[in-house]
Parts: structure tokens; C-alpha cells; sequence
């Protein structure tokens, strides 16, 4: 019941759906499984593959894309397992928002409707099954990167400038949080 539909109409590159996964000493140097679901309006196999890309970020070293080869798919959900070993990133420079990418590819100028859903990239050589959690653990999850306190305690003193107050965090922050205060 829940998927992402892709629909294409002669798109002359090829589309893809792509997920960035922080980290990319995540699976470096070691075996992955990639499985999902999925159907389309037709019978097809993307040629295009996709890629598992090892993004060094700003400042860092040059990417390296992984192949994932080609992949069919039916007017039924099957699951897609493709196994790969990612290379190592030893001697590689990490800069500022280094990640890996999972990418699908669709076939370049080809009408598609395809429809995926339960991805998943694991370590290890077996795929597993779909890992489904709780809307209150996903919000957890995604509370490490983003957080919103529209009213806030603040309070001000010694000028106009200055302010002073706190903000009680639900779940720890992936890294240093940077502050924007918003007036009005």
C-alpha cells in the first residue's frame, strides 16, 4: 500500500531514484545486498542499472561508482537482491558530507511507470526481510538531523541583542547543530 510511483515519458536521460545514506565508511571495503520491490506497466529490464557511489564530499576525494548491472522487473511486485562489494576507502580524503548512494536507474527515451517500495542496503551477502519500524521511531531518526522550536523559552537581557534560553533536545543530534534564529 505504501510505494513510490516513478512515471516517464521519453525522459531523455535516464530517471533514477537515489537515497543518500550518511557516512561512507558505511559497507567500505565489504559485501552489500541491495533488495527491494517492484513492478511496472510492463515487463522490462533497466540496462542502465544503477550505482552504489561512494561520495567523498566537498574537498574529499573523487567519487567511485559501483555498477549494480541491469535488473527486470513484471506487472507484479517481485524482490530485487543484487549483491556487490563496495572498494575500499582506504587512502580516500573524506570531506564535508561524504555518503554513499544507493541509485536506481531507469532506461534513457523508454516509457515506464515503475513503482518500488521496502529498500533496503545491508551488509553482508543475504538479504533480510523488511525492517519496518514505528512512525515514532522513524521521527526519532529523523530528529537527529533537523529540529524545529518555534516557541522556545528565551528570555532577554542587557539589550536588544542579547537573549539567552534553552532548547531540550528529544533525541541526540548526529552532529554539532548549527542555530538560525527566525525574528517576527
Amino acid at each position: 500500500k505504501n510505494y513510490v510511483r516513478l512515471t516517464c515519458t521519453n525522459t531523455p536521460s535516464d530517471p533514477v531514484f537515489g537515497q543518500k545514506i550518511e557516512d561512507v565508511r558505511n559497507g567500505a571495503g565489504q559485501t552489500v545486498t541491495l533488495s527491494f520491490w517492484a513492478k511496472a506497466d510492463s515487463a522490462k529490464t533497466f540496462t542502465e542499472g544503477g550505482y552504489l557511489q561512494q561520495i567523498f564530499g566537498s574537498g574529499g576525494s573523487s567519487e567511485v561508482n559501483t555498477n549494480i548491472g541491469s535488473w527486470s522487473v513484471t506487472t507484479s511486485w517481485q524482490r530485487i537482491t543484487i549483491t556487490k562489494t563496495l572498494p575500499s576507502i582506504s587512502g580516500k580524503t573524506l570531506g564535508t558530507g561524504h555518503h554513499l548512494t544507493v541509485r536506481l536507474d531507469t532506461n534513457n527515451n523508454e516509457n515506464v511507470v515503475l513503482d518500488i517500495t521496502g529498500v533496503q542496503l545491508e551488509v553482508g551477502d543475504t538479504a533480510t526481510p523488511f525492517e519496518h519500524r514505528s512512525i515514532g521511531q522513524e521521527m526519532a531518526l529523523c530528529q537527529r538531523y533537523f529540529q524545529w522550536n518555534p516557541c522556545g523559552p528565551v528570555s532577554f537581557s542587557g539589550g536588544s541583542n542579547q537573549a539567552a534560553g534553552g532548547v531540550a533536545l528529544p533525541v541526540a543530534l548526529r552532529s554539532t547543530p548549527t542555530i538560525t534564529v527566525v525574528t517576527g
